[in-house]
């Protein structure tokens, strides 16, 4: 469960979220939608601890977020930033750094589900040995949301994930994810993520659109 209960938050002078009040109950696929500049990162960087709330207060599994709690939520989730942030390294070799961290000693990188993954985000096998500075926006897009998969956690945390894609692999991706069986939390204004399944809320009008 995450729950934002009154939260508010200014940057640089600006009122960024005011008074929000948001509930995220385990398994649920909410889609954050609002404008550009409506705060919707935000809300991203003060789950993540990242940024702090001016006034309110945030929740993860019963327990109040603070710098000392943070860490479970962080354990918990796999965090998709818009930047799509990866090292200047080869493909294959960021997915076994990424297995190599101590948070994810309990995992083993599966490289027949890798190619599964591969195939179904419609990436060529060839990219693993290309340098991630090669790649293109899109194929960053999709090498971050296959990181994000095969971590296995709890908690998918996206942040516009589908903004470099085209139409077509907008829909593979909300349809990939619609059939997972973690929570889900994207933000996006992509009207691909509004569609059965998932709930939408309207982060301007703070009202549910679905």
């Amino acid at each position: 469960m995450i729950k934002f209960e009154g939260v508010s938050l200014a940057y640089r002078g600006k009122q960024v979220i005011s008074n929000l009040s948001l509930e995220i109950k385990p398994k649920e696929r909410i889609i954050v939608w609002a404008p550009s500049g409506f705060g919707k990162t935000s809300l991203l960087r003060l789950l993540l601890g990242f940024a702090k709330p001016a006034q309110g207060k945030i929740f993860f599994e019963d327990k109040l977020l603070d710098e000392n709690t943070v860490w479970l939520l962080r354990r918990k989730a796999a965090y998709l930033d818009q930047d799509i942030s990866l090292p200047e390294s080869k493909v294959k070799d960021w997915f076994e750094f990424l297995f190599s961290l101590q948070v994810n000693a309990q995992l083993k990188l599966n490289f027949d589900y890798l190619g599964e993954l591969f195939d179904y985000f419609e990436l060529k096998k060839e990219n693993l040995d290309k340098d991630i500075s090669e790649l293109s926006g899109g194929q960053r897009q999709r090498i971050g949301l296959i990181s994000a998969v095969l971590l296995k956690r709890s908690y998918f945390l996206l942040d516009e994930p589908t903004s470099f894609l085209d139409h077509h692999l907008k829909e593979k991706t909300a349809d990939f994810f619609l059939k997972q069986e973690s929570t889900l939390f994207v933000v996006s204004h992509d009207y691909v993520w509004q569609k059965e399944g998932f709930r939408v809320f309207d982060l301007e009008k703070k009202t549910w659109l679905q």
